[in-house]
């Protein structure tokens, strides 16, 4: 039971890992990414993480409880890529965001002056998503 409680620690720690290193990487842009870049972060946060995680749990393969192991990488890279989905959202978003901004510069006239409702519109659904997944993250998450 007790390399159950570590395997799951690690895989927490290794979702954190992930989400705080992308959420590094895109609070450091001030504009939306392009897709390939999005990506191209993704799989350099997610390979970051699970390579913590099976650094962390390496003599599990050697044991019993490399099942265990395996079962709850498995789910760690699930909950990576639904946590990712949320950020390709917030990406999406933003780019619609950025294109009615330069549209309502561009067009000085009502859209300008409703610019700011119209973004709080477009944006509160991701924040929404984002604020969801986390929460069925953490109910997923294998729990210590």
């Amino acid at each position: 039971m007790h390399e159950r409680v570590e395997i799951d620690e690690s895989s927490r720690t290794a979702y954190e890992l992930y989400k705080s290193t992308m959420d590094s990487k895109i609070k450091s842009q001030r504009r939306s990414f392009e897709v390939s870049l999005l990506n191209s972060c993704h799989s350099e946060s997610k390979k970051e993480a699970i390579t913590a995680y099976d650094k962390k749990n390496q003599y599990a393969r050697n044991d019993a409880s490399f099942g265990m192991a395996a079962e709850v990488r498995r789910s760690l890279e699930t909950r990576i890529e639904q946590l990712f989905g949320t950020y390709v959202q917030r990406n999406n978003n933003m780019a619609m965001v950025e294109k009615a901004e330069e549209r309502a510069k561009a067009n000085k006239g009502p859209l300008g002056k409703t610019f700011g409702a119209v973004k709080e519109i477009v944006t509160a659904p991701v924040t929404l998503v984002e604020s969801v997944v986390e929460d069925v993250a953490e109910l997923i998450s294998p729990s210590s």
